[in-house]
């Protein structure tokens, strides 16, 4: 009876080694190709950056824009 035991232990984990293999594999990347969606014939990205500046009222970062009030947002007045 202990052989018999010990082929069924082995068998198991052979069994579960071979499902966790199957099952948790990572499956490989797929080929995307570079497509071009915008309109007109291929152009270049543009990759320069721009400047910019955020106009904030004062009566605004004084009392600011929201506030957080139990489970909702609640605006200030």
């Amino acid at each position: 009876m202990g052989l018999f035991k010990w082929i069924s232990l082995a068998l198991l984990a052979f069994i579960g080694y071979v499902a966790y293999e199957v099952l948790f594999k990572v499956p490989p990347l797929p080929h995307i190709p570079d497509t071009y969606w915008g309109k007109g014939r291929p152009r270049p990205d543009d990759v320069a950056i721009y400047p910019f500046t955020i106009n904030v009222t004062d009566s605004v970062s004084k009392n600011g824009c929201c506030c957080f009030s139990g489970s909702a947002l609640a605006f200030a007045e």
